[in-house]
């Protein structure tokens, strides 16, 4: 009996999740004007990589012109980038430093003297609102052969880790919206659908960090809006670009536009097929009983992702001060992907105990589609408005993952009794429908009203098929029933919001008040267990703002927020990544509030 629990022990330890840590470097400096030496704000900065200059990180400057972001070791190009100023590069390596100082780089203005020039309006790369900041990143250079969330990664307040998974000062819990929209994933969902969108194809990303009552009290964290590009010029125009990189990196795409004063068409098309390596090095000390103290861990990934992303739509202006809009977008692609992985469990003295090898392929596709229809109307010429929209979203996804585990012992042997192969497929859909209507009217010349309401009704689905075989069963995939299930979860969320805003001299406000009701719904098929969890509750912002001078502000604001547990931490299924990455979601958890402020200061 006591071995057993010895060997339970053992084999549960195995299955506990861990975190690795890898070294990684920071690096520092500030852009200057090279005659003045006054600092650039929002100047772009990128690491390239030397053998093809697609973009590996990077980041812009914060106003007073400094950067400071992570990289891990290697030799890189490094770029300095600004409108109207010479590109600086400058090859650097990477090392044992856990710092890198540029100091200050200093960059050349490119203008020359012309007997007759053509200007042209050029929209500021950053502008801030009272409730959040706007960075127009369609002529951003580290946008150039990027993927939507590796462009993120440069802004300002946001951060992508290796995984992909994306969060806002150091809050995982965001909120992703599309053209102002929430959208219909969740989870490891949204950054597998950001990684299929190419930067080229993204005109502003808007940070709401507090949000107001208008907005869904969901995501602590705030809110990323992504606005797409639409183009709109009169009469037929359009644009083609394409880009192409060593290590097989492509990317092509074309938009097209047809405009007159009653209607608007537009169309795009976006395709990708990127190749990416990968190669970790993990170790990690333990001091638990009945294990060895050193798990050593190295592996090698390699993922071919090609997707095709396609959007069009009509806007009609049936009068002068209507809009009538019709949308339509997909995004379909495929993953097959590679990777060997190696476990060492080690003695104190860095003698082998044991090794898992495991090999993986896999192979996913999926499809996004989105479609809805808006409605605006200007009652008068001073901002008297109503809008009203409806939008339906569906996203499928297949995985299916195969893998093959051998284990060698103490002498580095491979014992074939203890060889696996094990098949894991796992499926997901969801559907999204929102419903909502706002009304905004001005009182007077400095203060507005603003009403609205909203339907948002969300179902999601998730399942999957777990086979193991062994020496025992001559490899032939038997069904782990422990393992292999189907989960349902539901959630609608009904809700009304009242803001009012204005500006007494100096001093500017607003003030909103939000009530929202959930019904949630969760079902899981194998026990046939039934969850429902409703809940009503309301959610206050407050805003103010003092102009000390010209372009200089100070801020103060306050919210109340919600975080509702995503899908996968309600669902009850059971997710094996490998023999010491496993987790379990719980249908029973409830949401936590939070109430959050701010304080800001402002200078042009």
């Amino acid at each position: 009996m006591k071995n057993y629990l010895k060997i339970k022990l053992v084999f549960i330890f195995f299955f506990i999740s861990y975190s690795g840590y890898g070294q990684t470097i920071t690096l520092k400096g500030k852009v200057v004007d090279d005659q003045s030496g006054s600092p650039l704000e929002f100047a772009n900065i990128a690491l390239l990589d030397p053998t093809d200059s697609t973009v590996v990180t990077g980041g812009m400057t914060d106003l007073d012109g400094t950067f400071d972001f992570t990289a891990n070791p290697g030799t890189y190009l490094f770029r300095v980038g600004f409108i109207g100023y010479d590109s600086y590069f400058e090859n650097v390596s990477l090392g044992k430093r856990t710092q890198h100082n540029f100091g200050n780089i200093r960059l050349e203005s490119n203008a020359t003297n012309l007997e007759e020039v053509t200007v042209q309006g050029v929209v500021s790369m950053f502008e801030s609102d009272i409730d959040r900041r706007r960075y127009n990143v369609e002529n951003s250079i580290v946008a150039e052969g990027a993927t939507a969330s590796e462009l993120l990664s440069t802004l300002p307040s946001i951060q992508v880790d290796e995984e992909g998974s994306i969060s806002m000062r150091d809050s995982g819990n965001v909120m992703i919206y599309i053209n102002g929209r929430p959208s219909n994933l969740s989870g490891d969902d949204t950054e597998a659908v950001l990684a299929q969108f190419p930067a080229s194809s993204i005109q502003t990303v808007e940070l709401i960090t507090n949000p107001s009552s208008r907005y869904d009290a969901s995501g602590v964290g705030g809110i990323i809006n992504i606005i797409l590009k639409k183009n709109q010029n009169l009469g037929f125009n359009g644009q083609i670009n394409a880009a192409a990189g060593t290590r097989d990196k492509y990317t092509a795409g074309i938009n097209l536009n047809y405009g007159t004063d009653k209607f608007n068409i537009y169309s795009s098309y976006n395709y990708q097929n990127r190749r990416r390596y990968r190669k970790s090095d993990e170790t990690r000390i333990t001091n638990l009983p009945n294990a060895s103290p050193i798990l050593d861990q190295d592996s090698y990934n390699e993922e071919v992702d090609i997707s095709h992303l396609l959007r069009g739509g009509i806007d009609y202006h049936p009068t002068d001060k209507s809009t009538l809009g019709l949308y339509a977008q997909g995004n379909f692609g495929k993953e097959d992907a590679f990777e060997v992985l190696n476990q060492r469990s080690m003695a104190s003295s860095a003698q082998l105990d044991s090794l898992y090898v495991r090999d993986i392929t896999e192979k996913e596709k999926s499809d996004n589609f989105e479609t809805g229809l808006n409605y605006t109307i200007n009652l008068d010429s001073a901002g008297h408005r109503f809008y009203t929209s409806f939008s339906y979203a569906r996203d499928n996804r297949n995985d299916n993952e195969h893998y093959i585990q051998r284990f060698f012992n103490p002498s580095n042997k491979e014992v074939p009794a203890k060889k696996l192969a094990q098949v894991n497929g796992r499926h997901s859909n969801s559907t999204f429908y929102i419903f909502q209507a706002d009304y905004e009217k001005p009182l007077g010349n400095s203060s507005t009203l603003e009403a609205g309401l909203k339907g948002t009704f969300g179902s999601w689905n998730r399942g999957q098929e777990f086979l193991q075989g062994d020496e025992n069963s001559d490899f032939e995939l038997i069904r782990n029933d422990t393992i292999s299930d189907v989960f349902d979860f539901k959630e609608d969320v009904y809700a009304a919001y009242l803001i009012y805003r204005g500006k007494a001299q100096n001093i500017g406000y607003q003030a909103g008040l939000r009530g929202e009701y959930t019904e949630t719904l969760s079902r899981q098929e194998t026990q046939g267990t039934r969850v429902p969890i409703n809940y009503f509750n309301l959610f206050p912002s407050l805003y103010l703002s003092y102009t000390l001078g010209d372009e200089e502000e100070l801020t103060a604001n306050y919210s109340r927020r919600i975080s509702r547990p995503n899908m996968w931490g309600l669902s009850p299924l059971y997710r094996v990544d490998d023999l010491l990455n496993v987790s379990v979601g719980n249908p029973y958890l409830r949401p936590e509030f939070t109430d959050s402020y701010e304080i800001g200061y402002m200078k042009g």
